[in-house]
């Protein structure tokens, strides 16, 4: 289902839009790998090494059967789970 977000409470959290977007990209990466991981573990535990087409076409399908990374990553930001922090890059002297 398709939801709406209200503008105002990203910003508050974020301090601009355009930064929350990017925090709530990096962390639908991040969640998409740990899925990929956990399914890959699983996946070989069973059955070893892919073999062939039909086993890479099962663990593509099992893969967009997990909930999506982007609306858990979306979840996690508008519940106040998920903050982003700005590192400070260390100047060479």
């Amino acid at each position: 289902m398709i939801t709406t977000v209200d503008l105002e409470k990203v910003r508050e959290s974020a301090g601009t839009v355009y930064d929350a977007v990017v925090i709530i990209a990096r962390r639908a990466r991040q969640i998409n790998m740990e899925q990929r991981e956990m399914l890959e573990q699983e996946t070989f535990d069973d059955m070893g090494d892919f073999d062939d087409d039909f086993e890479k076409a099962g663990f593509e399908e099992k893969m967009a059967n997990l909930p999506k990374p982007s609306a858990i990553a979306m979840a996690e930001f508008t519940d106040g789970d998920l903050i982003g922090e700005y590192v400070e890059a260390e100047e060479d002297e």
